[in-house]
């Protein structure tokens, strides 16, 4: 399935998510630079029946690295 998410804010807090998929870390996604849009595909797995995928603001808690320029998102 293809998910896409419109109005991500712009403070530090409001434009990076983490996504759970029944109550499981899978990944996260940003929306600084998309002007609040995000567009990603997801795989539904598991038994027949309901499943929940939910997103939770994170925050950076580390500096870009000199190498290749990325933060690794933190939790919390």
């Amino acid at each position: 399935m293809n998910v896409e998410i419109n109005g991500g804010g712009w403070t530090e807090f409001d434009h990076a998510y983490y996504k759970t998929y029944d109550n499981a870390y899978t990944g996260y996604f940003c929306t600084f630079k998309s002007e609040g849009r995000a567009s990603f595909d997801s795989v539904a797995s598991g038994e027949q029946g309901y499943h929940l995928i939910d997103f939770y603001p994170s925050i950076y808690k580390q500096k870009a690295t000199e190498a290749n320029n990325t933060l690794i998102p933190q939790l919390t």
